[in-house]
């Protein structure tokens, strides 16, 4: 997939439309988009975590002082 349609349907979910209306506008596959959103989240996922730990170990660290 070319980095500007994956620009395109990012654009589109960040504006929460739904996979079906993203693949209606752009003329891209619908199981095409839905594996290019489920890459992302696996891409994402490790990082996300990380950031959720640091919050709660400095939440943690708040409540200690």
């Amino acid at each position: 997939m070319a980095r500007k349609d994956e620009e395109i349907i990012a654009s589109f979910r960040c504006k929460n439309k739904p996979v079906k209306y993203i693949a209606k506008n752009t003329g891209i596959k619908r199981e095409e988009i839905e594996k290019i959103i489920k890459r992302w989240i696996i891409e994402t996922d490790p990082y996300l975590d990380g950031i959720l730990k640091n919050i709660n170990h400095q939440k943690m660290s708040a409540v200690l002082i």
